[in-house]
């Protein structure tokens, strides 16, 4: 980021991966990183940043985005940091929730409710949650795509997604 000449990472047709050497970020790359990423949307079309909670980058990532999505976890300590991150950020930024390895258990179910009450009333895609699935594990491993799976149980999670680009293009059409 800060020689402005990251080396990318093919994975895919039309998917590129820029490393991080580490999570520990200086205050010249913090202050660079604006500019990296400007100049990184003249080339993309869309930038995922998968960011670990590290609040300084995270502060930087969230004044240079246009949209957030929050993937978690339905426990207690995952909620409850969702939800501040819902209180601190401005709604319109927040595209979507999306919660992961969900099990409809009594405790997981009552963390999923609280969630949706946070988010009522606001135009936040709430997907639906994403179950624990064993295909997922087996998907990473062998360092697939959940499109490149036709099976009931990858048809959901294709649906979460699709859930989510179609209010991303909704919000771009604006």
């Amino acid at each position: 980021v800060s020689k402005k000449n990251g080396e990318y990472f093919r994975l895919r047709e039309n998917l590129y991966f820029l490393p991080l050497e580490d999570n520990k970020f200086s205050a010249k790359f913090l202050n660079d990183l604006p500019e990296f990423l400007n100049a990184c949307r003249k080339e993309y079309d869309y930038i995922l940043i998968d960011s670990t909670p590290v609040l300084r980058i995270d502060s930087v990532f969230l004044e240079n985005t246009d949209y957030v999505i929050i993937p978690g976890y339905a426990d207690k300590v995952t909620t409850e940091s969702m939800i501040n991150v819902l209180e601190e950020i401005d709604a319109e930024k927040i595209l979507a929730i999306v919660l992961n390895r969900f099990r409809p258990t009594e405790i997981q179910n009552s963390f999923l409710e609280e969630l949706m009450d946070s988010v009522e009333g606001t135009d936040i895609v709430f997907a639906d949650p994403i179950p624990h699935l064993s295909f997922i594990e087996k998907m990473l491993h062998n360092q697939k795509t959940v499109w490149e799976f036709t099976n009931k149980d990858a048809n959901k999670v294709q649906d979460t997604f699709c859930q989510i680009i179609k209010k991303l293009q909704e919000k771009q059409a604006v």
